[in-house]
């Protein structure tokens, strides 16, 4: 059709634009972005906050609703927060960046253990680099709990993992993001050339979609006044994952969702806000991931259910530390829960099916191996735990990082650990303690670096008490970990 010709159509004859748009989702999301109670002004910045938010239909890239700005929309090809902007998202980045593509590879597993200790991977001249967002180090943990809680130390130790770096791009590319960075930073959301909330909602839709990615889209058709059609839209699409990938990542991304499933653990970094409810107080299932950048002047959360996938940015136009909020809340997250709150009050709960090769093992979370009698004796409490692998991945071996050792109660080391008994240590002073032993030890590479949070779980290797005068030492005080017994550690974390 000709210009002048498609000019005559749509000005003289009119046409029909059949919209993705569902106009109660979109009237929620006005309703939201229009309500200063999730905007938290502050007087110490002259601009207002601002956020965008997009929700797409996981099965078919249908495009929901759009929200560009807070407030009112008093004039037209103003900016659209949703999908004009061009900021860092991260670790809403991380899912997409690393963990989607290591646990497709098969490079991982959710049971994977890492040790989230200090690292220096821009050089040992340069800062500690990453650090961890609390500026602490926990120690031993599997790839569910560093997504949990949303670690950098492990994102970056899988992402040097790749022998290539573009294996991050291809999958990127695959989900509708096409960047060329080659760094350790888009690991961690760092990115230099940001995306908006349609991209990163487009791009979760293989998680909520068995690993299918569907182009978004806002029309499906276009007629004109007779009804024929003028132009028609379907979305391509491609896979991203494999089904079990897909499954696996959402499993893990619940927990990002909901407090802790395991006593003393710490919840999700969206335990709050990441839940939501239907009209009869039912839990829809959700999973998600949370997002902030560096100096705190992007906030991201991206969420879905079955039904809908959710991505809100949230700060100011010109980037500043957001003020006004407290620390432990997500501005992002608070507007998210809000939209996807109202919208799902009149759905059932539906949960992400699994995929029939997915199978399910009794772990330890500090070895990621299966779990033995030690693991239920952890000092932190039961430390065994059920975990979902892909058919072929799951652990054969049994823990061997929990052993068993004898104390002398009346002596301890710096750390408050009880050191190990001697020969000379009198018999009502003994006593037996769990303890866990790395396979790699830990070495402080500079003298300020801290040791990891779990240190005082640590089995007090070759110390031996200072109280009663033990002079010699005996090779049955401790038992559990044959390896570490004979002081051969050949596993890296």
């Amino acid at each position: 059709m000709s210009e002048e010709m498609a000019l005559i159509t749509i000005y003289s004859n009119g046409v029909r634009i059949y919209t993705t748009m569902d106009p109660y989702i979109q009237e929620t999301m006005d309703n939201v972005f229009m309500d200063e109670k999730y905007f938290h002004d502050d007087p110490n910045v002259v601009q207002h906050p601002q956020a965008g938010m997009t929700i797409i239909d996981p099965s078919n890239g249908y495009i929901l609703g759009i929200r560009g700005g807070y407030g009112e929309k008093t004039a037209s090809n103003i900016l659209n927060r949703a999908t004009q902007i061009e900021r860092p998202a991260g670790s809403s980045f991380k899912p997409l960046a690393v963990y989607g593509p290591a646990i497709d590879t098969h490079m991982i597993t959710p049971a994977t253990v890492y040790d989230d200790v200090p690292v220096y991977f821009l050089g040992l001249d340069k800062p500690k680099y990453p650090q961890n967002f609390t500026r602490t180090y926990e120690g031993l943990m599997t790839v569910r709990y560093a997504i949990k809680r949303s670690v950098n130390v492990v994102a970056a130790k899988i992402y040097m993992q790749f022998n290539n770096p573009n294996i991050t791009l291809e999958y990127l590319k695959k989900a509708g993001i096409d960047r060329d960075q080659k760094n350790l930073s888009i690991a961690l959301g760092g990115l230099e050339k940001g995306v908006n909330p349609l991209l990163m909602s487009a791009a979760y839709v293989p998680f909520a979609n068995r690993g299918v990615y569907y182009e978004p889209i806002s029309y499906t058709k276009v007629t004109d006044s007779n009804g024929s059609i003028i132009l028609e839209k379907k979305p391509g699409f491609n896979v991203v994952y494999s089904e079990e990938t897909a499954f696996l990542m959402t499993d893990m991304m619940k927990d990002v969702c909901r407090a802790s499933r395991r006593p003393g653990e710490l919840g999700g970094t969206a335990a709050k806000l990441g839940t939501i409810t239907n009209s009869k107080n039912q839990i829809i299932p959700t999973a998600g991931k949370t997002g902030t950048t560096d100096e705190d002047k992007d906030r991201w959360f991206v969420g879905y259910s079955t039904y809908y996938v959710g991505a809100v940015w949230y700060g100011y136009d010109k980037p500043t530390l957001i003020q006004g909020v407290p620390n432990d809340d997500n501005p992002a997250a608070l507007i998210w829960n809000a939209v996807m709150q109202k919208i799902h009050q009149n759905k059932d709960p539906k949960d992400f099916s699994m995929p029939s090769n997915i199978v399910k093992e009794k772990i330890c979370v500090y070895s990621g191996k299966l779990a033995t009698e030690l693991c239920s004796q952890d000092p932190r409490g039961d430390a065994s735990f059920y975990e979902y692998f892909i058919k072929g991945t799951e652990p054969t071996e049994k823990c061997n990082v929990h052993v068993k050792a004898k104390v002398c109660k009346e002596s301890k080391d710096m750390w408050g650990r009880n050191l190990l008994a001697g020969e000379n240590c009198p018999q009502e002073s003994v006593i037996e303690k769990v303890f866990i032993q790395r396979l790699v030890p830990f070495r402080p590479v500079n003298y300020s670096d801290p040791y990891p949070l779990d240190w005082i779980y640590e089995l007090p290797a070759g110390e031996y008490c200072n109280v009663h005068g033990s002079t010699s030492h005996s090779a049955d005080n401790v038992s559990g970990n044959a390896n570490a017994e004979a002081g051969i550690f050949n596993q890296e974390y």
